[in-house]
């Protein structure tokens, strides 16, 4: 291989140059990019390599962490191996190193405000690690620390009396124990989801279903079959868009849009509005609860709803396999 070149993007618009000295080995079969710091959410790689069609394969395998969410990391005991917390290997752990002592801590940000419903410290095999008396707490808006009442059974699942919407939180051990450390082999926030969607509810809750752009598709998106899509047609631009009409005024949490297996025609970027009457359209907040949900941060009651591509790629077109409308779980059928 010759002339890697490996670029990242927070919008998948504009790009970044990952420098060749520090960030780019090269070799004879492969080659690697390798950073200490998380890598932007859109990647690129561009070889200068003049080949013919069907003469070299390549392929791409990705290397990291399993964080949860999880940013931010920090400590003051034995920070430098607080990282096997978050390594989604079961057999590593950090360890305090030290027996228990009172205000020993762990602080972790989310990336972003999600609502919790607990949190898991796993310890694996050192049954005895546990904290004796933790204290969990969050940040407010007023940057105070707030403790998070709780309970646990198990010393590892700590389920909180109230699910807590925050971004940062704070573990604090309130006691000395002269006879064992603080362990802890994976540390996992609890997230609180409450939301789901099926094919059949979304069929029945659409009464129309429009594109801006390969209109003679949209249907498939409803088709159930993760191998047929909807397609825009065309490379992705600022402006295309989806809209959905409900049949009447019922609550939608969020839209559900998989790309199935062409994962790089996901869009670049998404606005969600939502309307009345089909004009004077609101702009809705949201966060990406997974890759492929579109939570709103409050639940919705419009009949329309327009779903924007705000980004631009002249390499793909916009695409989406399977379409569904999130419902409260406690309305689940």
């Amino acid at each position: 291989m010759k002339n890697v070149f490996a670029y990242g993007s927070l919008d998948g618009v504009h790009w970044k140059l990952y420098p060749k000295e520090s960030h780019t080995y090269v070799g004879d079969t492969m080659f690697s990019v390798i950073s200490t710091d998380a890598f932007l959410p859109y990647f690129r790689i561009r070889f200068d390599e003049n080949v013919t069609a069907g003469e070299v394969n390549y392929a791409v395998r990705v290397y990291g962490e399993n964080s949860c969410g999880i940013t931010a990391l920090s400590g003051n005991c034995n920070e430098q191996e607080l990282h096997y917390v978050v390594d989604a290997d079961p057999s590593t752990r950090w360890c305090s190193n030290i027996m228990q002592k009172a205000g020993m801590e762990i602080r972790f940000s989310l990336e972003q405000e999600r609502l919790l419903k607990g949190i898991r410290l796993s310890i694996g095999q050192s049954l005895g690690d546990y904290p004796k008396e933790l204290v969990i707490q969050y940040k407010n808006k007023t940057e105070t620390w707030m403790d998070i009442p709780y309970t646990t059974q198990d010393n590892e699942n700590y389920i909180f009396d109230f699910p807590q919407k925050c971004s940062q939180i704070r573990l604090v051990n309130q006691m000395d124990d002269d006879n064992v450390c603080w362990s802890i082999y994976e540390l996992e926030p609890l997230y609180e989801e409450n939301y789901y969607w099926t094919n059949q509810d979304t069929k029945e809750a659409v009464e129309d279903l429009t594109a801006s752009d390969g209109s003679d598709t949209v249907w498939e998106l409803l088709d159930h079959d993760p191998d047929t899509r909807w397609c825009s047609k065309e490379p992705m631009h600022a402006g295309m868009h989806l809209k959905v009409k409900v049949r009447s005024k019922q609550e939608v949490l969020g839209f559900h849009l998989d790309t199935g297996s062409m994962v790089w025609e996901s869009a670049r970027g998404i606005k969600i509005y939502g309307s009345d009457a089909g004009e004077n359209w609101e702009e809705l907040s949201y966060r990406y609860s997974s890759a492929s949900d579109y939570l709103l941060d409050q639940p919705q009651y419009y009949q329309y709803y327009r779903i924007e591509q705000t980004g631009a790629d002249d390499t793909a077109v916009w695409s989406v396999a399977e379409f569904g409308i999130l419902r409260s779980a406690k309305e689940e059928r």
